[in-house]
């Protein structure tokens, strides 16, 4: 989706295919019983894998297009005796905002439920968990190259949801430091994945995958009971006088606060010059019931943050936005971002 940089043709061989789609089902267990309402577009590769996963389970597939009417998804869900839904976070966030009261009625109906391609907010996690206490819900990471790399179950991973997940069967993953060096437990490096799953090559770059082994730019760790963490991507990190802040992190503790919507942050010189670079975030306003909340102030931000990170990571620049630019998955475009900030 190229959200760092120029997109990277991913050549996928048959068997890439054919074995990312064991691994899911495996993952799954779903099964020729199962209906799955599949509102994702093909053009995608989640769209596109998943309708692979179902034909090779010899399940049944109802199309459905996109989520722009989600009354739409919910008669279809109760006409066809669905099983199973898959979508992006996003539609997860649509389906909770314009009918969270119906997407209760289906708990006993929906076996299992699919998500991927971008981060989900641990409050829909945890509203999913809530509404649906009897559908695995199922979220994956991984990419084009190395699709379903890692997989959560939501209720049996409950003590984790900040994590990726665990490996998924079939697939291997070894996180490296700067060095080249295998990481030790909970130690931060860049994760790499190996398997039949995993593309050989690229099309459009050359960047190698040496020996089998992809690296995904993705950077994380791994905790002493095997569950996988993302810190953020490697081009994304923010240089803080030497020391390497993960957007991510930063991020996904201001969204934790009820009035924020989302947010994003970037690098940006420090106007005192002191550590090279500092952090701005942009901020966007909940909305509730039609009216805003109020905003916050940047002391206040400042103090909250201050409690729950180290004193380099808080960011020095505070700014309203609108809207935060994302790609048709809901991933942060932070190249567009950081174009409009110093056009």
């Amino acid at each position: 989706s190229g959200t760092t940089g120029k997109p990277k043709g991913v050549i996928l061989s048959h068997e890439n295919i054919l074995e990312s789609s064991k691994n899911i089902n495996k993952f799954i267990k779903n099964t020729s019983k199962d209906i799955e309402v599949l509102p994702s577009p093909f053009s995608h590769s989640f769209g596109l894998a998943r309708l692979r996963c179902n034909f090779l389970a010899g399940a049944s597939v109802a199309l459905a297009n996109g989520f722009l009417f989600p009354g739409r998804i919910y008669q279809q869900l109760h006409a066809t005796s669905a099983t199973a839904i898959s979508f992006v976070p996003a539609g997860a966030a649509v389906l909770l905002k314009f009918g969270e009261n119906k997407l209760v009625q289906f708990k006993n109906q929906l076996k299992y439920i699919e998500m991927g391609s971008a981060p989900m907010h641990i409050m829909h996690k945890k509203k999913l968990m809530e509404l649906l206490p009897n559908t695995k819900i199922c979220m994956h990471y991984g990419s084009t190259e190395a699709s379903r790399s890692c997989f959560i179950d939501f209720h049996k991973d409950k003590d984790y949801l900040e994590s990726v997940g665990k490996i998924t069967p079939g697939v291997y993953l070894k996180i490296k430091n700067e060095n080249g060096e295998e990481c030790k437990i909970n130690e931060t490096g860049e994760i790499f994945i190996k398997g039949k799953s995993v593309s050989k090559k690229y099309i459009t770059s050359k960047i190698p995958i040496k020996n089998g082994w992809l690296s995904t730019g993705d950077i994380g760790y791994k905790n002493e009971k095997d569950y996988i963490f993302l810190k953020g991507r490697r081009n994304d990190l923010i240089n803080i006088g030497g020391r390497k802040v993960s957007p991510l992190e930063v991020e996904n503790m201001i969204n934790l606060i009820p009035s924020i919507s989302e947010c994003a942050c970037v690098g940006i010189s420090d106007p005192n010059n002191v550590s090279g670079n500092t952090i701005k975030v942009l901020l966007v306003l909940k909305k509730s019931k039609g009216s805003m909340y109020n905003k916050i102030s940047n002391i206040d931000l400042t103090a909250y943050l201050r409690e729950n990170l180290e004193a380099y990571k808080i960011p020095s620049e505070f700014e309203w936005v609108d809207k935060i630019p994302k790609n048709s998955l809901g991933k942060i475009q932070r190249n567009i971002l950081i174009k409009k900030l110093f056009k």
